[in-house]
């Protein structure tokens, strides 16, 4: 086996070139954490410059980790001090999460001079992850479609009819939302299903035939990727 380490490395007092080897490993880890992501997560989103804060956040974990040591008072503090900064970015996708804790991990190793546990296994994640890109788990973001509909049921039928319409064209929709509201002597029902996303000639064909057969007083789909869920 390979030994990446350095025998001569002081944890408490490092040396200069131990802290220059280890931001370059710390940066050649990330890079590559980066390198894997972008090559597997084709079909996936995520918030602008994610590739670069995984590369710089791994820098900055080697950094303060090298700075805390094996002080207790130094973690401590560290931790108040981190805990000022509130960070607003929503990461929706779990995997983008995982690749961000993998280029954070690669620093913390390189930052407590564990240099053959950083290497060996930022390798084998990234193997991994490109493995499990060419398997059947690599499953692409769907379309999540809500249909939301008003209409006038004092017979209190119009829901029943819209299940037999959206079963017609072979929709598989869960009702998520029912309001009822008494205007007068009518009963106003908007109503809201979710169904992952028909064919496009479908929910035309949906569309003419819950305007025919109800009418509604309104008509809304409206359409998210199924990782906005989470």
């Amino acid at each position: 086996m390979f030994d990446f380490s350095l025998t001569d490395i002081n944890a408490e007092n490092p040396s200069p070139l131990s802290l220059l080897y280890a931001f370059l490993v710390s940066f050649a880890l990330s890079v590559l954490v980066a390198f894997t992501y972008e090559r597997t997560s084709k079909h996936n989103s995520a918030p602008g410059h994610f590739q670069q804060a995984m590369i710089l956040g791994s820098l900055m974990a080697c950094i303060v980790t090298i700075v805390i040591g094996d002080s207790i008072g130094r973690g401590l503090g560290m931790l108040g001090i981190m805990a000022i900064i509130r960070f607003r970015t929503n990461i929706f996708q779990p995997r983008n999460i995982v690749f961000l804790f993998a280029a954070l991990g690669g620093g913390i190793a390189c930052g407590v001079f564990a240099f053959n546990v950083a290497i060996y296994g930022i390798l084998f994640f990234c193997a991994v992850a490109a493995v499990l890109s060419f398997s059947p788990m690599n499953v692409h973001t769907r379309k999540i479609s809500r249909l939301r509909l008003q209409f006038d049921d004092a017979t209190q039928t119009g829901e029943l009819r819209i299940n037999e319409i959206l079963k017609e064209h072979g929709i598989q929709a869960n009702l998520v939302r029912k309001e009822m509201v008494y205007a007068g002597s009518s009963l106003r029902t908007t109503c809201t299903w979710e169904f992952t996303e028909p064919e496009p000639n479908s929910l035309r064909s949906l569309w003419e035939t819950l305007a025919e057969s109800i009418p509604p007083q309104s008509i809304r789909i409206t359409q998210r990727d199924s990782e906005q869920i989470i």
